[in-house]
């Protein structure tokens, strides 16, 4: 789980870092990987929002409430695993598209 979360890195500039142990993942929200600055509440509230909306509850945490936190119970199949993924990383594609305009 943690090795497909970590493909967002690449995947999208506002993904600072992925990290974890286990089942339980921090994925660092940043305005770009250059500063490392935290992305601002405001944006990562949408996200957190646009991943409600599509079924799928994430904590938070951080000093600035950047981290997005996973952390599944132990009996989650790969089918709800695939789901947690596309959905979050449809949520970074529409913020990314919202931040383009």
């Amino acid at each position: 789980m943690l090795l497909k979360f970590a493909e967002l890195r690449d995947e999208f500039d506002i993904v600072g870092d992925v990290r974890g142990k286990g089942l339980m993942i921090g994925i660092e929200m940043v305005q770009d990987k250059m500063s490392r600055q935290p992305l601002p509440k405001t944006e990562v509230n949408q996200i957190h929002e646009d991943c409600k909306d599509m079924g799928l509850l994430l904590g938070r945490g951080g000093i600035f409430s950047q981290t997005f936190r996973i952390a599944p119970p132990m009996c989650i199949t790969k089918l709800e695993v695939d789901f947690a993924f596309e959905v979050f990383r449809s949520a970074l594609t529409q913020h990314m598209e919202r931040r383009a305009k």
